[in-house]
């Protein structure tokens, strides 16, 4: 290469809004979860909830995935991760990017998932979004 263009752009905010819940082993939707690997709930820093059974964990993550084409259609992106925790128990958690919206915008922007996800049975709640200059 003998020449290149570089244009630089202004950082964005964008921000960031998390959905976690868990199917324990015992399928009782209680917080007595029997994981066989305990580390990969290290980096959880708050009291993920719990689908009180197989169907409805599934039905969780459908709901999750169909929700994505909203967040597309508005210019973020989503990535989500779907763990077996051993003992017939997984952990699922997606992470939703949107770019340009205020805490306050995502975090309505978000709301009609967690309202359907509480719909199905999984008390999942909408915190307040993460924000970082990109």
């Amino acid at each position: 290469m003998t020449s290149a263009i570089v244009k630089a752009y202004p950082p964005i905010e964008v921000s960031e809004s998390t959905v976690t819940f868990l199917l324990p082993s015992n399928s009782t939707g209680s917080s007595n979860v029997t994981v066989s690997n305990p580390s990969i709930l290290s980096n959880v820093t708050f009291q993920p909830a719990f689908a009180p059974d197989l169907e409805t964990f599934w039905s969780g993550v459908k709901l999750v995935y169909a929700f994505g084409k909203n967040i597309v259609d508005d210019g973020g992106t989503t990535y989500s991760y779907i763990s077996s925790l051993g003992n017939n128990s997984f952990s699922f958690t997606t992470a939703i990017d949107l770019a340009g919206k205020s805490a306050q915008a995502t975090f309505d922007f978000v709301q009609p998932l967690f309202n359907s996800l509480n719909a199905i049975g999984i008390p999942v709640v909408n915190t307040a979004p993460t924000k970082s200059a990109r």
